[in-house]
This record gives C-alpha cells, sequence and structure tokens, in this order.
C-alpha cells in the first residue's frame, strides 16, 4: 500500500561464468517471503503467542499461529518481459 517494496527493488550488474549477468533484487526485510511466500508462523516459545498490529487497527492482535501464506513471485514474471 505505500509502495515501499516497489522502490527498493534495484539491479546490478555482474558476471556469471564469464558473462555479463544482472541481479535483481530488494532489500527490504519482508521482500523475500512476500516473492517466496511462507509456512505457518508459531511463537518461538512453547505455550507463547503472537503479538502484532495490524494496518488500520488501534490495538494489538494476539494469536497461537498465522496461517501459511503463498507467494507472489513478481520478479519471475517479470522476467520474461524484460528479456524482450
Amino acid at each position: 500500500d505505500t509502495g515501499r517494496l516497489r522502490a527498493s527493488i534495484g539491479t546490478e550488474l555482474v558476471q556469471s561464468r564469464g558473462l555479463p549477468a544482472a541481479r535483481v533484487g530488494s532489500r527490504v526485510k519482508y521482500a523475500r517471503l512476500h516473492h517466496e511466500g511462507h509456512g505457518v508462523i508459531v511463537p518461538r516459545r512453547p505455550g507463547g503467542v503472537l503479538r502484532f498490529k495490524p494496518k488500520g487497527a488501534r490495538g494489538y492482535v494476539y494469536a497461537r499461529r498465522v496461517r501459511a501464506v503463498k507467494g507472489n513471485p513478481y520478479l519471475k514474471r517479470a522476467l520474461p518481459a524484460a528479456r524482450g
């Protein structure tokens, strides 16, 4: 919603096996989770709870687990368009 992930995507020219290549990615902490998805999230300590503040909420939400999320491979889908 803020455009932070999109704005953070950068490219770097590198060499791979002696050939020119490009590395595309983001340093935003949640970029990989968004792209690849994640499994069920549970507390680190047994019997604990997760605490987070959803967007637009006034207070915190407590949960014993957060369901798995399927990834959104936006970079992989954009690759054919970039190749031309």
